[in-house]
């Protein structure tokens, strides 16, 4: 888990459905959703990995400020 994801599990206070719609509908995390099913029936890559050029993973290690 994420520093993030870790805050919604174990702190009261963010745990909210606010806070996480405003983490999902981020343009990073709403992005491969709304190009999923080309990626998928084309290939099997993931959406996200079509979408930012890598998968999910190395881009949160790379971008800390997402996790």
């Amino acid at each position: 888990m994420t520093r993030y994801t870790l805050g919604l599990v174990f702190n009261s206070r963010m745990c909210s459905f606010p806070t996480l719609s405003h983490y999902e509908s981020s343009p990073v995390m709403l992005a491969p959703w709304l190009s999923l099913s080309a990626p998928v029936l084309a290939n099997g890559t993931s959406s996200f990995e079509k979408t930012h050029g890598e998968d999910l993973w190395s881009h949160t290690a790379a971008n800390p400020d997402l996790s």
